[in-house]
């Protein structure tokens, strides 16, 4: 039983020690060649919300306005154009659409993926390999438990 515990134990830590992240901090600290920093280019357009300004004109220009006339005025890049038709007085307010931009770098580290070029009779070995190990493991296991279960 306590051999048992014991390979559970080292399992759980040999499973463990494996993660994705840890290997792959362990093979860039071991090759910081394969670390590539990149940069990339982000473009922003922000649309500019309405503004608003404030405008005053003596009245007088106002009541002196014929019919068909127009006045026009601008502050802050904002147009207000008054006119005049019979016995109405129109108001008129044009904003430019505005929009600005702005570029920014963002940088990233990366790592140089080059994979190998492996024959295919490689690739077999290695399943072939793979799976007499793990059968060779899971029959010592097996045996290991027989034993055990004969000396109790």
């Amino acid at each position: 039983m306590r051999t048992l515990a014991y390979l559970v134990v080292t399992s759980i830590i040999l499973i463990g020690s494996c993660s994705p992240q840890a290997r792959m901090n362990r093979i860039i600290s071991n090759h910081p060649e394969l670390q590539l920093n990149d940069s990339v280019y982000v473009k922003t357009r922000l649309l500019v919300p309405a503004r608003s300004a404030v405008m005053s004109m003596p009245m007088e220009r106002i009541n002196n306005l014929k019919n068909g006339d127009t006045i026009s005025t601008t502050t802050n890049n904002i147009t207000l154009v008054i006119g005049r038709v019979d016995d109405s007085v129109s108001f008129k307010i044009r904003i430019p659409a505005s929009i600005v931009e702005k570029d920014t770098m963002i940088p990233i580290e990366r790592i140089n993926v080059t994979r190998s070029v492996k024959h295919k009779k490689w690739k077999r070995i290695d399943w072939i390999i793979f799976t007499v190990l793990f059968t060779g493991s899971l029959t010592f296991l097996a045996a290991l438990i027989r034993k055990r279960k004969r000396n109790d």
